[in-house]
């Protein structure tokens, strides 16, 4: 799993709440680890919601969830979104990130 960084400054305005290399690369090996704990430590997901193992043996299968940092866009209020690219076949995902106590997570993901 690797952090795409490559449009850094690319025109954007990158907050100081913007989504940094270290936890792009958390978010991506905890959707990718084939475990559930590692899902649900990126995961914005209530501790008592059941995830489905199927659902968390699929995200493993994707091999990889490549976060390109440099397309993170803040919608405000702690909500942003960014690009990915999974695995094989490649394919390019739109990520909702929401804020929670600092730390970025996962609240939703579709097809780009």
């Amino acid at each position: 799993m690797a952090v795409d960084d490559q449009a850094l400054g690319g025109g954007k305005s990158r907050s100081a709440g913007a989504l940094d290399a270290a936890r792009a690369e958390e978010i991506s090996a905890g959707v990718t680890s084939g475990t559930e704990a590692g899902l649900r430590a990126v995961l914005d997901v209530a501790s008592s919601q059941p995830l489905d193992p199927a659902a968390v043996d699929a995200l493993a299968d994707l091999g990889s969830l490549d976060i390109d940092i440099g397309s993170f866009e803040s919608l405000g209020d702690g909500v942003a979104t960014v690009t990915a690219i999974t695995g094989t076949p490649p394919a390019t995902w739109s990520l909702l990130l929401v804020m929670k106590d600092g730390q970025w997570y996962l609240a939703q993901t579709e097809p780009a």
